[in-house]
Formats: C-alpha cells, sequence, structure tokens
C-alpha cells in the first residue's frame, strides 16, 4: 500500500521533539531512501535498508547523492564512495580525486578535479560513454544524466535523458525524460517530453535550486519566499510544504529539504519509509 506522509524531525520545525540542534548541509532523496548530511561531514539515511543502501559508511564527506538503490558521495579526502546495491558495479567508484558525484539506476557518474567525467557501473545501461568537455555537476535520474560545463552550457545523454538545451546555466536537474535548470538569470527553464505540458507549471521568479523527480519537480527561490513544486500530486508531492528552506531534494515520488532551522521535512510516497526522516 502506498502511504503519502508529510514528516519533520527537528524541534525548531514544528515544536515537536527530533534531532536536536544537528546542522545539515545537504539532503538527497533517492527512489526509495533518502540521507542527509550533516555540517560535520557524517551521512545519515533512512528508508528502504535492501542492499545496505541506508548504511552509510563510516567516512566524512563534502557532498553525497542517492540513487535507486545506492548512494555515492565525495570524501573529505576527494575521493568518491559510493554504498548500497552493487550488483552491476554501481558502487565501485573509480581513484581519483573528485568535485561532485551522482547516482542513478545502475550507473553513477561523477566530475574530477581537473573538470572531466567518468561513469561507472551497467554499461547496458547507456551511460558510461561520457560527453568530453571540463564540468563542474553531473546529475542523474535512473538512465538519464546531465552535466555543467565550466562556460555554463548544459550536456545530457542516456536513453531517458531529455535532450541538451541552448543558453547558460547555474544549475541543472535531471529526471527520466525530462530536466530542469536555473539560467544565468536564477529563471527556471525546462525540457523534454511533454515540454508544453511541464512548461505550465512552472514558476515564474528567481531560483537558487531545483530538482526533478519521475514526474515532478520542487525548486527553491533565491530569496525569503516559499518553495514551489509543480507537476503530478498522486502521492502528495505537490503542493510544496509552507516554510523557508536552505535545501531541498526531489526524488522519484517524494521529496525532503532542510528547513531554515535545521529541521528535515519530507513528503509524497512513503510506502518504505524514505518521506520519514529518523527521529531521535
Amino acid at each position: 500500500m502506498t502511504r503519502t506522509a508529510v514528516v519533520v524531525a527537528g524541534l525548531a520545525s514544528l515544536g515537536c521533539a527530533g534531532l536536536l540542534w544537528d546542522s545539515y548541509t545537504e539532503i538527497s532523496a533517492g527512489e526509495r531512501h533518502s540521507c542527509v548530511l550533516q555540517s560535520d561531514g557524517w551521512v545519515m539515511c533512512w528508508g528502504l535498508g535492501d542492499d545496505d543502501a541506508t548504511s552509510s559508511p563510516d567516512v566524512q564527506f563534502t557532498q553525497i547523492q542517492a540513487g535507486d538503490r545506492h548512494t555515492c558521495g565525495v570524501t573529505v579526502e576527494g575521493t568518491a564512495r559510493c554504498w548500497g546495491a552493487d550488483d552491476v558495479g554501481q558502487s565501485k567508484a573509480p581513484e581519483g580525486a573528485f568535485v561532485d558525484v551522482a547516482a542513478g539506476s545502475g550507473t553513477s557518474c561523477g566530475v574530477h578535479d581537473d573538470g572531466t567525467l567518468v561513469c561507472w557501473g551497467d554499461p547496458d545501461e547507456g551511460l558510461l560513454d561520457v560527453p568530453s568537455g571540463v564540468f563542474t555537476q553531473v546529475d542523474m535520474n535512473r538512465k538519464a544524466a546531465c552535466a555543467l560545463d565550466s562556460g555554463g552550457g548544459v550536456t545530457c545523454w542516456g536513453p531517458d535523458a531529455p535532450g541538451s538545451p541552448s543558453g547558460r546555466f547555474r544549475q541543472v536537474a535531471v529526471g527520466p525524460d525530462r530536466a530542469c535548470g536555473i539560467r544565468d538569470d536564477q529563471t527556471i527553464d525546462c525540457w523534454g517530453e511533454d515540454a508544453e505540458e511541464w512548461f505550465i507549471g512552472v514558476p515564474d521568479g528567481t531560483y537558487a535550486e531545483v530538482d526533478v523527480g519521475l514526474d515532478f519537480a520542487c525548486a527553491r527561490p533565491v530569496e525569503d519566499g516559499l518553495m514551489v513544486c509543480w507537476g503530478t500530486a498522486a502521492d502528495g508531492q505537490t503542493p510544496a510544504p509552507f516554510g523557508l528552506f536552505d535545501d531541498v531534494t526531489v526524488g522519484v515520488h517524494h521529496a525532503c529539504a532542510i528547513d531554515r532551522f535545521d529541521g528535515l521535512l519530507c513528503w509524497g510516497r512513503d510506502n518504505d519509509g524514505m518521506a520519514s526522516p529518523p527521529r531521535g
């Protein structure tokens, strides 16, 4: 049975018991699990624990991204480290120094410190043949990937990729068959399958961050203001919860955010507990 949840952990958020006085810097929602990066570099995960997807290693990180059944991150030493499912090598990160990593379905990708891209995992997913160039960010969702180059251009690849847009961007997020990005002027642009219908929900204004799920997206404004979500609301993914947020992430059918007072908030599908952050 599918459950829908809006769950908060943290005293400052709703005055309830929770993970008190912890500080969080990044949150990432996968398909059936979620992870948060704490300010001290340790990672905490919750949701479906199959394949040890919620068993984060005893290592400190600077960046993380959760995929379908595994998670990857950049350690404080600058190496890539993945945990969880590894049936097709998606958690066997290569050696080298990294600045950004992403986790999809059976494939993971990363940006080396020299800007080159590398992907590892399932060769049948069609993502291992990466574009050339100097990149600063990479994002994945199932069998689609997009990367932002040093000049602000976006390149997408993979069997479910939505194509590559023109223009300059600050950040990119990809979902199966569609993607969104923050342009240089901080407005949101989306492209891909059902683009006309998808564009109807894209909010006006300026935004600092956007993320895309299977059939919905959420964006966090530049100035203090309410977060916006659009797309399918069958599992309670939209509308966005009320409040001020410092980071937002969208999985396949659920989303999570770090609120201004360091609480953890998740909403959407919760049949495996991925939208239920732990309470202290």
